[in-house]
C-alpha cells in the first residue's frame, strides 16, 4: 500500500515473479473499485485454503485511506473507532508493505491524485501501518535495494511458514 506513485504495482509484479520463481502459487489482483472489495475479500480466502499466495496491488486498506478523510468529516470523534472495526473484518495478508516517500516526490512522480490527497493521506496511512503492523519500504531508495528488502522479507516468510 501506499500512495500513488510509490511503486506498488512495479513492486507487485515483482514480487508475483519471485514467488513465481520459488514455484509458488501466485493470483495478482488489482483493485481500483470499491465494489471489487467484496470479491477480494473471497477471493484471498478461497486461495489461502488453496495454497495460493495473493498479491494485492491497491487493496481494503488503500480503499480506507481514500474514505476516511470524508469519515473524518462526517464523523470526527467515531472516524478511529470505524477503522478499527473495519480492519478486524478484514483478513489480513501475511506480509504488509507499505511504500514510503516524501509527498512532494511522489506527486512529482504520478500526480493523478490532487495535491490535497498528497497531503491528508500520509496521516491515514499512519494510522493503518500501527494497526496491522505494517513493514515500511522507503520508495526513494533504488529500485534494487527495494527489491532486495522484499526478498528478504518473503525468504523470511517462507522459512517460517515451512
Amino acid at each position: 500500500m501506499g500512495l500513488d506513485g510509490s511503486g506498488k504495482t512495479t513492486a507487485a509484479q515483482f514480487i508475483k515473479g519471485y514467488l513465481q520463481e520459488r514455484h509458488r502459487k501466485v493470483e495478482y489482483i488489482h483493485t481500483s473499485r470499491a465494489r471489487q472489495l467484496v470479491w477480494l475479500f473471497f477471493r484471498q480466502l478461497i486461495n489461502r485454503l488453496k495454497g495460493i499466495d495473493t498479491i494485492c496491488d491497491r487493496c481494503y486498506y488503500d480503499f480506507i485511506v481514500t474514505l476516511y478523510p470524508k469519515l473524518l468529516l462526517r464523523y470526527k470523534i467515531l472516524s478511529n473507532i470505524i477503522i478499527g472495526i473495519v480492519l478486524r473484518l478484514i483478513p489480513c495478508f501475511h506480509i504488509k508493505l507499505f511504500f514510503n516517500a516524501p509527498t512532494h516526490i511522489l506527486y512529482s512522480r504520478k500526480n493523478e491524485l490532487e495535491e490535497y490527497d498528497y497531503k491528508t493521506r500520509p496521516a491515514v496511512y499512519e494510522i493503518i501501518i500501527k494497526y496491522i503492523q505494517a513493514v515500511q519500504i522507503d520508495a526513494t531508495n533504488s529500485l534494487g535495494d527495494i527489491q532486495l528488502s522484499i526478498k528478504q522479507l518473503i525468504d523470511a516468510y517462507i522459512r517460517v511458514e515451512k
